[in-house]
């Protein structure tokens, strides 16, 4: 309700900044006004096109993602593979184990996969030596059976200093309100897994994420 409320209020700010600039557009006036108010006008359609994305990144993990279904995590990650449009200089290493049981998810699993992906491919994006590794393994603990993958890259790292504040929720970047991970967190634990992240600057980051097995006898379709 609130993320609907948001965008019903700023979501026509920036069309209206953009109606006063054009009306103004035909008046006579000093160059300092004009610059001063092309200035703000800029400024509240920039803060207007913020608050969208925080609001559309609110309403994210509350969106109806349907119903819970058995997936293959080896099919989803080849899936995000292709819709993340690796660029060629991007060497990828797959090393999946063949027999592993499906998780029981929805298909949002697959935006999971890509914004780990996405995350690799930028912080990969100045490097000389670009590879990304995908991981699939089960382990076992007493009764109980996880499916683990891991998605690694020779990025430049997370400063040790940044790591505290990695999952938070409002932590604005380079590209965006920084939800992604906390999304990514608050997916992963609404369905009984968990995930965590090693990073060493100048050498890359790994992220593992581990999703209770759907079935330890039932392994996915080749």
């Amino acid at each position: 309700a609130l993320a609907h409320r948001i965008n019903n209020m700023i979501g026509i700010v920036p069309a209206s900044a953009s109606e006063i600039r054009r009306v103004l557009s035909g008046l006579e006036m000093a160059d300092a006004d004009r610059e001063w108010i092309d200035a703000n006008l800029e400024r509240i359609q920039r803060n207007g096109r913020f608050i969208l994305k925080l609001s559309d990144a609110l309403f994210r993990p509350f969106q109806e993602p349907g119903p819970s279904a058995s997936f293959d995590v080896k099919r989803l990650l080849n899936e995000a593979l292709q819709e993340a449009s690796l660029p060629e200089t991007v060497q990828v290493i797959r090393d999946y184990e063949p027999e592993i049981p499906q998780v029981e998810s929805s298909s949002l699993l697959v935006d999971v996969f890509l914004e780990l992906l996405s995350n690799a491919l930028r912080a990969m994006a100045e490097k000389e030596q670009q590879r990304l590794s995908l991981r699939t393994w089960v382990e076992t603990e007493e009764s109980d059976c996880w499916v683990v993958v891991e998605i690694g890259d020779t990025g430049g790292g997370i400063p040790a200093e940044h790591m505290e504040h990695l999952w938070d929720m409002f932590k604005e970047g380079a590209e965006g309100p920084g939800f992604g991970l906390w999304w990514v967190r608050t997916f992963i634990e609404r369905h009984g897994g968990t995930i965590t992240c090693d990073s060493m600057p100048d050498v890359g980051t790994t992220f593992t994420v581990r999703l209770p097995a759907h079935s330890t006898e039932q392994v996915p379709e080749k």
